[in-house]
């Protein structure tokens, strides 16, 4: 009985949750297949203990087969309730990256739910890190913008040290971590969104300004290196980086 509890309050809820594009409910949806695998769970241990003691052994079995299948109704729910919030936010992604996410807007005072957020995808990528601008439009004539990035736990946390590294030396020359999020393997980051055009696109798009661009870049290496470098003798490996490269660059 509980298990069609909770499998008809899912059923329920999806049509609202898609037609209303409701991220509570979405979120609610992917919640029911925890609830479905704790059922399962208790279910088999129960099973289990009968089969030990040889006790009504073929009804236990075809018991087991029937929970088996309302425990993989969670699956489906995990899926639906996934698949909801990506059309919402434009981006697939899965339920724990998504509670990640929406914690850390929560704490710059942004909620994703809103129709005046928006999720542009930037790119994902060669790292496996996942890349995007969320915009909050709340306010007229004034956009408060965040830069997301989740990825790898290891490429994030290299880039957090790095970003710290140029804060302490550096301070203001590069964006504030807003806010950091750590779990076993994956990581999530925000940052300030520093308004601008790359140098790629002033290449491509807007010539008149690459002067200006590269003297501010050659401006700033030059007092970074200044401000930074250490006299000490180091050993050269940039030869054995440049083979490491071959096959590559002769394959381009």
């Amino acid at each position: 009985r509980q298990y069609y509890q909770i499998v008809n309050r899912g059923l329920d809820t999806i049509y609202a949750a898609l037609t209303q594009n409701d991220l509570d409910l979405a979120q609610k949806i992917c919640d029911y297949e925890i609830v479905l695998d704790e059922y399962y769970s208790d279910s088999f241990n129960k099973i289990r203990a009968n089969l030990k003691k040889r006790k009504q052994v073929d009804d236990m079995l075809s018991l087991l087969d029937i929970v088996r299948y309302l425990e993989r109704v969670g699956d489906s729910f995990l899926n639906i309730g996934e698949a909801i919030m990506d059309i919402h936010v434009g981006e697939k992604m899965g339920i724990l990256q998504f509670r990640n996410l929406r914690k850390g807007l929560e704490s710059q005072n942004i909620d994703i739910s809103s129709e005046s957020v928006v999720f542009k995808p930037i790119m994902n990528t060669r790292s496996g890190c996942r890349v995007a601008r969320i915009i909050d439009k709340r306010i007229p004539k004034e956009i408060t913008s965040v830069f997301y990035k989740e990825g790898p736990k290891k490429k994030i946390q290299q880039e957090i040290a790095g970003i710290n590294t140029w804060q302490e030396r550096f301070p203001g020359m590069t964006p504030n971590i807003l806010y950091h999020h750590t779990s076993k393997s994956q990581s999530t980051m925000l940052l300030e969104y520093i308004e601008g055009e790359d140098l790629l696109e002033i290449l491509i798009n807007n010539k008149s300004k690459l002067d200006t661009a590269l003297n501010m870049l050659t401006t700033n290496m030059l007092a970074v290196w200044n401000k930074s470098k250490r006299a000490k003798t180091i050993k050269s490996n940039n030869i054995e980086q440049l083979t490491s490269r071959k096959a590559d660059i002769q394959s381009v």
